[in-house]
């Protein structure tokens, strides 16, 4: 099943951030008090409870508005003429319908800001980041933890110390695997800027951290200059090319481990036979 864009930026938001109310987003809203179109509107998430990523299907709740407002029409005008201001958004694991995800959102200034969720960011998103075990070091690993439980309490430029952690350990990996080659240039290395130097390293990271190096200076251009709603604003994009950056690296180590592991079963299967004959 497809997901919804809007509805899963809605869920990824941070706490009291918020988006503003054009007309896709309020086409969005408004099928979801009206009950309509619920196929389109699942997001996927990662469920605690079930510990494996799922989708999750709007369950259409009463919302807070006066009980005499009980037709969903009326919800929807309620919600067009800014006279219902506090929406909460519910919905349902497919693997175990007990397992729920809510969102409550906050209708100011033509804007609906995130002031609730459960469960949160943090217990959302840390959970699947073990599988980067086999990558980071623990302490690297609680880094990224850190930045999306700082970033789901609604703060930027500390979350975004984290991330940029993160993305030195990888650089500081990879200049210890270069260091083996004979041609390596460690004081030419040093002297160089951070864009230069994972340039010189190009052998040794993840493509996609080549082709999107330009994230580190964002979030080093985070932890000094930007705002805290810059920050927040920016958290979710660098987040998931971090993310992106260890998965391709993940699947890399996966691969070799197969092959090693193929490499020696078939090893073994020869000299089977060899000594069968």
């Amino acid at each position: 099943m497809a997901t919804n864009e809007i509805m899963q930026k809605i869920a990824l938001l941070g706490l009291y951030d918020g988006i503003e109310i054009i007309d896709e987003v309020l086409s969005v809203i408004k099928a979801y008090l009206a009950g309509n179109h619920y196929n389109n509107l699942a997001i996927d998430l990662y469920c605690p409870i079930c510990r494996n990523m799922s989708t999750f299907n709007p369950v259409n709740e009463e919302q807070l508005i006066p009980r005499n407002d009980t037709s969903k029409y009326v919800k929807m005008e309620a919600f067009e003429g800014r006279r219902m201001n506090f929406l909460v958004l519910h919905f349902r694991c497919a693997r175990d319908k007990t397992h729920y995800f809510c969102v409550q959102l906050l209708l100011e200034n033509g804007r609906l800001i995130k002031i609730g969720q459960y469960p949160s960011r943090s217990a959302i998103d840390a959970p699947e980041f073990n599988k980067f075990s086999k990558i980071l070091p623990e302490e690297n690993l609680s880094d990224l933890k850190r930045a999306v439980g700082l970033f789901s309490h609604g703060i930027g430029a500390g979350s975004f110390i984290y991330l940029r952690r993160v993305f030195e350990y990888l650089i500081r990996e990879a200049k210890e695997e270069a260091e083996k080659a004979e041609k390596f240039d460690v004081d030419t290395f040093e002297r160089s800027r951070v864009s230069e130097k994972i340039e010189i390293l190009k052998d040794y990271l993840p493509q996609f951290l080549l082709q999107n190096k330009m994230a580190y200076s964002i979030l080093s251009k985070g932890v000094h200059e930007l705002s805290e709603k810059e920050c927040i604003d920016s958290f979710n994009i660098l987040e998931q090319t971090i993310e992106l950056i260890l998965s391709e690296k993940l699947e890399k180590k996966e691969k070799k481990d197969r092959e090693v592991a193929i490499t020696k079963e078939l090893s073994m299967l020869n000299a089977q036979m060899t000594n069968g004959a």
